[in-house]
């Protein structure tokens, strides 16, 4: 047992060595990349497959980047002033699934947004979701299944439809529910 204990320990140890590590040095080169970053819509990162300039865990921005981009998204809507380098940086310590593999853990963004002091918070109820988003001022949807997962910030916009970002859409939450079937679906709200 004691054995164990001591391998558990120096695996613990080497996990949060590495996404320190990967933190630092993707934070030096996500600076740099962000000074000449230009693909903003409204402020917004809308498309993700230009974020390939910026490093994310052990992945290029542009394949698993959409939980950061979600969370950076918030803070744009919200008037909070945080770099997109500074918050990749956030998701790098504590955010990501195995260095990003499988994206990014939807409670770091959570953590992420109260850190900032954004009251944030999770519901797995999808007949709670429209009442949900209604009530906020912003909301990320999350939704996840063996084949991958993606986040989008959205906003309630006029009679029953959200603007949803990361792809830009309007629509309303129902139909974006619809064509995710057979999917686990989360959403992170502001109260």
């Amino acid at each position: 047992m004691k054995k164990l204990i001591i391998l558990f320990c120096i695996f613990v140890l080497i996990f949060f060595s590495v996404s320190f590590t990967v933190s630092q040095i993707n934070y030096k080169d996500n600076v740099i990349a962000e000074q000449t970053f230009v693909d903003f819509e409204d402020g917004f990162i809308n498309n993700q497959g230009k974020t390939s300039v910026f490093d994310y865990g052990f992945y290029s921005s542009k394949n698993k980047g959409c939980g950061w981009i979600a969370a950076y998204n918030v803070c744009n809507y919200l008037g909070v002033d945080i770099t997109i380098a500074k918050t990749i940086k956030k998701f790098d310590l504590y955010g990501t699934n195995l260095y990003s593999l499988l994206g990014t853990n939807p409670f770091a963004i959570i953590w992420f947004l109260n850190g900032l002091d954004i009251n944030a918070d999770i519901s797995f109820n999808v007949d709670k979701f429209d009442m949900l988003a209604r009530t906020s001022q912003v909301s990320i949807l999350g939704y996840f299944s063996f084949e991958g997962g993606h986040y989008q910030m959205l906003v309630k916009g006029l009679e029953d439809n959200y603007t949803f970002y990361n792809p830009l859409q309007t629509q309303s939450l129902e139909t974006q529910l619809s064509t995710l079937d057979d999917t686990l679906k989360i959403l992170i709200y502001i109260k």
